[in-house]
């Protein structure tokens, strides 16, 4: 019954409509979180006041507009983040990945738990979410992390062509998840 009845009203409502209800359940219920909406043309229809604050940034600022003109995305990952974004519009899968905060290095350290969220209407992609979560990191790894980003050079044309061994996932998995590098070490 659930489920016919969430398909009738799916059907019921316009894009329109369905993307009205989604920022209005996204204001009351992600007011405090870093998140924002883009539409499947890549424009900010919504944005969190958390997200705004730290902006320093109005709603006027940034509703409609592109997301790379107003998201603090470094330039070297904002190619990768909107091929990221095309491919949710494609093949409707969320996607996460770990951000550091390169833009202000000397600021609070800040490492991210990012992720992609498609909402579908209609079979179609209408809008995506992106949400960070703040994590925990020793300073000494949010050092290594930064150096390592910054001498990195990006690979030609395919974020694919990157794989990680099996030693290097484990690594990342700890670093999420742990609180310290002492919990690290007994892991």
């Amino acid at each position: 019954f659930l489920q016919t009845h969430q398909h009738r009203i799916k059907t019921m409502l316009s894009t329109e409509e369905y993307l009205q209800k989604l920022i209005d359940s996204f204001e009351l219920i992600n007011a405090n979180e870093l998140v924002y909406l883009i539409n499947c043309e890549l424009r900010v229809i919504y944005m969190s006041k958390l997200m705004l604050d730290i902006l320093n940034k109005q709603p006027s600022d940034v509703l409609g507009k592109y997301f790379l003109e107003v998201s603090p995305v470094p330039d070297d990952n904002a190619l990768a983040l909107e091929k990221s974004l095309q491919q949710i519009l494609e093949n409707k899968q969320s996607s996460t990945f770990l951000s550091i905060n390169s833009l202000r290095p000397k600021e609070e350290n800040r490492a991210l738990t990012c992720i992609q969220t498609p909402y579908i209407h209609n079979d179609q992609v209408v809008a995506i979410s992106l949400q960070g979560k703040q994590i925990s990191m020793p300073i000494d790894v949010y050092s290594i992390l930064m150096k390592s980003q910054l001498e990195q050079t990006p690979p030609e044309d395919n974020l694919e062509d990157i794989s990680l061994s099996h030693r290097e996932q484990q690594i990342i998995f700890l670093l999420i998840h742990c609180k310290n590098s002492l919990e690290i070490a007994q892991v």
